[in-house]
């Protein structure tokens, strides 16, 4: 009889094999949950790893943020020191971060610099805030666990672990976290290399935060010192604007179309010097009271010169309103000084000619208002012709032979030409002696009593025929047919006239100005 047809062999064999089938079943069953538990988690490492480099993306943007911040104080060597140093943590942070991303999602492999920056190409324009948006040097792989790893938040990854997690053939994590392992061991190596991973960026976490916070102290501390020199600039540049708008709305006096704008100055005015006597108080040491009393000295300049700048603009569009009603009125006093002028010289050539009449042969005898005798006149006797060089007339005559070469000039763009004009009397000894014929005795013409002039043939013409009007006459004895015929020889008769006198328009009002400073043309040009 075989073992197998024994009827308690065979209960036996049965109970045996079924014991063994379990035995076998049970140990499967164990290896699958190892291997499942080893896979999970490597897969918790993982998500932490990307939930600590979202962390750091964070802190890093935030320490960007603050090196921003500080750039306006990078010329004080303690902040360029706090930011080189920032720099530098970002630029550690970048590279570790980049490498963790690597080794998630490609693993530790020996070309990792081309894979990095291949990651850094991939999150480019993605908009995700991540640590791959930071420039930074192409990094290396984060390192493979030692045997037996002891992971800390003080852990620090060296070149050789590096180069070591390079080669591990364990460290490949995107294989374990699909689940291709041929064993837990090979996960659990893989959850080594993460935890690692996430330790690294643990300490690249804190050295960012720890050197922006660095840098933000610096900055904090330089621009207190700033601040406290500007204070001491910006409360006497207050005060002196205080005064030169206090002075400005005393000039303007109220001569304004809107009159708010009087009103606004004078309370800027009023609160930049309360102000400036609560500032006494400052405590100095305190850096947010330091830097709010300079804010609170910005803010009230740049009220004072809001405040002035409407207020000019108020006051310049009074003045031109007042200078337009001025210049009409101006204009009707004009228009009715120059037709008084007009009849005025009317008037005068009327009386002019009224005396010609009456010394139709010419002027006789010593004039009025010269001191001397005749050849012998004192200088302040005689006046000088403007449009004649070198000739000199009784001060009336003068002034009546200016007018005639006026109205000359008018008509034929030349000055009447003089030939003589007063002879002094040795000047009149020789004339005598030269023309013995037509040159009266000395001390006798009326030459010198500066009364008479010879001109050239056209302006003596021109004299003879409009002279009357200003006073002067061609004597009858000197005309064609006279005693002595002189074409060229004219007097001034109407000393009992006198000199033209326009009457000056009456009540003109003079044009106001701006109180406030022109603006110049760099000043304009800076606008």
């Amino acid at each position: 009889m075989s073992l197998l047809s024994h009827p308690c062999r065979s209960i036996a064999a049965s109970i045996a094999l079924g014991a063994f089938s379990i035995g076998l079943f049970a140990s499967f069953g164990a290896a699958a949950i190892d291997k499942h538990t080893a896979v999970t988690e490597v897969r918790e490492a993982a998500a932490e790893v990307e939930s600590r480099r979202s962390a750091l993306a964070v802190s890093v943007k935030g320490a960007q943020q603050v090196s921003r911040q500080a750039a306006s104080l990078s010329h004080e060597d303690e902040v360029l020191r706090a930011s080189d140093a920032l720099d530098a943590a970002i630029d550690d942070a970048a590279a570790i971060a980049s490498a963790a991303e690597q080794t998630v999602r490609s693993g530790a492999t020996s070309d990792s610099a081309e894979l990095v920056a291949a990651l850094f190409e991939e999150h480019a324009g993605t908009g995700a805030t991540t640590v791959a948006d930071v420039q930074a040097p192409a990094p290396s792989a984060i390192p493979s666990p030692s045997a037996e790893p002891t992971i800390s938040a003080d852990a620090e990854v060296s070149a050789d672990q590096t180069e070591q997690a390079a080669s591990d053939p364990d460290a490949h994590v995107p294989k374990v976290l699909e689940g291709e392992i041929d064993s837990p061991a090979e996960a659990r190596a893989a959850a080594e290399h993460l935890e690692l991973a996430q330790a690294a960026l643990d300490n690249a976490l804190e050295a960012v935060e720890r050197e922006a916070q660095a840098l933000a102290d610096a900055a904090e501390a330089a621009q207190h010192a700033e601040d406290i020199l500007s204070l001491d600039e910006a409360v006497p540049a207050l005060q002196g604007e205080a005064d030169t708008a206090a002075d400005l709305l005393e000039g303007v006096d109220g001569n304004v179309e809107d009159t708010a704008t009087v009103d606004a100055t004078q309370t800027a005015i009023d609160d930049a010097a309360a102000l400036i006597a609560d500032l006494d108080g400052v405590d100095r040491d305190d850096a947010g009271a330091v830097g709010e009393a300079v804010a609170e000295v910005a803010l009230a300049r740049e009220t004072l010169d809001t405040s002035l700048d409407e207020l000019q603009v108020s006051h310049e569009a009074w003045v031109e309103t007042e200078n337009a009603a001025r210049t009409a009125a101006n204009e009707i006093l004009v228009a009715e000084n120059e037709a008084a002028v007009a009849q005025a010289r009317k008037d005068h050539a009327a009386a002019n000619r009224a005396a010609v009449s009456s010394h139709a042969n010419g002027w006789s005898g010593q004039p009025s208002g010269v001191s001397g005798s005749n050849g012998r006149l004192a200088a302040g006797s005689l006046c000088k012709l403007s449009f004649a060089s070198g000739h000199q007339l009784q001060c009336d005559a003068a002034s009546a032979l200016e007018d005639a070469d006026a109205a000359y000039y008018a008509q034929t763009g030349q000055h009447l030409s003089l030939t003589d004009s007063y002879r002094s009397y040795g000047l009149q000894v020789t004339t005598r002696a030269r023309k013995p014929g037509t040159a009266a005795i000395p001390g006798t013409s009326n030459h010198g009593w500066g009364m008479a002039v010879d001109l050239d043939y056209a302006s003596a013409s021109w004299l003879a025929e409009n002279g009357a009007d200003y006073g002067w006459v061609h004597p009858v004895w000197a005309r064609p047919g006279g005693s002595r015929p002189e074409w060229w020889h004219l007097e001034y008769v109407a000393t009992s006239v006198g000199a033209f006198e326009a009457p000056a328009p009456e009540g003109l009002q003079d044009l106001v100005e701006s109180v406030f400073p022109a603006e110049t043309d760099e000043e304009s040009t800076e606008a």
